[in-house]
């Protein structure tokens, strides 16, 4: 190979595994061209597998190899971003997450994909941006109160890809999200168009049919397709008003560009709640049994919405989490918070925050208690808590809080 082609062949084969993609594609490559790979990859100082063409791969797209592309006339990456090799662990809005969830940050990605927090826009019509991608036997509100739905699978070999995007109608007439953004995935091997679409109601608590968006509103959108549990990495196609798109994701891919909170940290919705963040603490379960995946003993038997699709159903699903049940006994995750009602009225069922704990590519929803009767301008503490498998370190976590239509990274 001459160096043109093998620097282009480099980075095109770090760019197939490192979106999972080798396995598919081996069968084009020679062992020749593998063992080449490689090599560039040990010499460019990243280790001779997934993880270190992942990495060489997302080094690209931000840019850290622009003086290399411009010297064989390759395309460059991130121009325009001030620093071609940075990366801000807090994100700039667009970015390029890897399989591991890390984000590379900078200028907006014009590449025929949304990325993760990357607006896709019409001035004067809309604008819809990609916040989360959640893969899962079950679809919940990121706030869980005693009515909250639920969408469980009703296939032992298949789960939800759960694609939440956030939309604004920039028109002067409502709109229907619905015929605005359409999404199939394929899995290298089958297309899967989205089985439901669901609205989330005012600060998270409930997911409704609701596609409608009123001229000026701003609504977070649950695409949700069932797949197979074996499928490991997924292809999206996003039809935006006659535009494509693609979204690559694999089953552990999450956003890693959130915004931390420190504890001590207050956030503020005007009219309806601030709060202000403790520190949480991880220690070991006794004699206890508890709901996991959002169902408390308040909304355990709560009755839910029923839906006509013919490959999903919502139940009362609990999973019995006890420290019997996990492997290698269990531990609790708890953390506190201080709510502040900012709203004029009484507060008597209002739920403010959301718990999620990402561990060793496993989701655990957390349980959080309500406060009760809360007069304007009262402030209480709530208590956050997430049962996890005994195994799990503090080092392998990351708490997640949900507030007002963001999940923060907890410090």
């Amino acid at each position: 190979m001459n160096k043109k082609k093998s620097i282009a062949f480099f980075l095109s084969m770090a760019a197939c595994l490192s979106l999972g993609l080798g396995s598919i594609h081996a069968k084009a490559y020679t062992d020749e061209e593998k063992a080449y790979v490689k090599s560039m990859l040990q010499a460019y100082g990243y280790s001779p597998d997934m993880a270190g063409a992942n990495q060489a791969y997302q080094d690209y797209l931000s840019g850290k190899y622009n003086d290399i592309c411009e010297q064989y006339g390759l395309p460059k990456q991130n121009v325009g971003s001030g620093d071609s090799g940075s990366s801000d662990s807090q994100g700039s809005g667009e970015g390029t997450v890897s399989g591991d969830g890390s984000t590379s940050s900078g200028a907006a990605q014009d590449d025929g994909r949304i990325h993760f927090d990357q607006a896709r826009s019409e001035e004067g019509l809309y604008s819809v941006t990609l916040k989360e991608i959640w893969v899962e036997d079950a679809v919940q509100p990121p706030v869980i109160t005693a009515g909250s739905s639920r969408i469980d699978s009703q296939e032992t070999d298949m789960q939800y890809a759960d694609l939440i995007f956030e939309v604004t109608n920039e028109g002067s007439e409502d709109m229907d999200v619905s015929e605005l953004l359409t999404l199939t995935l394929n899995d290298h091997t089958t297309d899967y168009e989205e089985s439901l679409i669901r609205k989330e109601s005012a600060h998270g608590a409930d997911l409704t049919e609701d596609t409608m968006l009123a001229a000026g509103e701003t609504g977070s959108f649950h695409y949700i397709t069932l797949v197979p549990k074996t499928s490991e990495s997924f292809i999206g196609k996003a039809e935006l008003n006659g535009n494509t798109y693609e979204i690559r994701f694999d089953t552990t891919t999450h956003p890693g560009n959130r915004e931390t909170l420190e504890e001590g940290q207050t956030l503020e919705c005007a009219d309806f709640a601030a709060v202000t963040m403790g520190s949480w603490v991880l220690d070991t379960a006794e004699g206890r049994e508890d709901t996991v995946s959002g169902e408390t003993e308040e909304n355990a038997g709560a009755e839910t919405e029923e839906d006509t699709a013919s490959e999903v159903e919502n139940t009362d699903k609990t999973v019995d989490n006890s420290s019997e049940n996990l492997m290698g006994g269990a531990k609790n995750l708890h953390l506190t918070a201080k709510v502040n009602n900012l709203s004029e009225k009484e507060s008597s069922s209002d739920a403010y925050l959301g718990l999620l704990i990402l561990a060793d590519g496993n989701l655990y929803r957390g349980q959080v208690s309500t406060p009760e009767n809360m007069a304007s301008g009262e402030e209480k503490e709530v208590n956050l808590e997430a049962v996890l498998p005994g195994d799990v370190t503090e080092e392998a976590i990351q708490v997640l809080v949900y507030f007002d239509g963001t999940w923060y990274h907890c410090k």
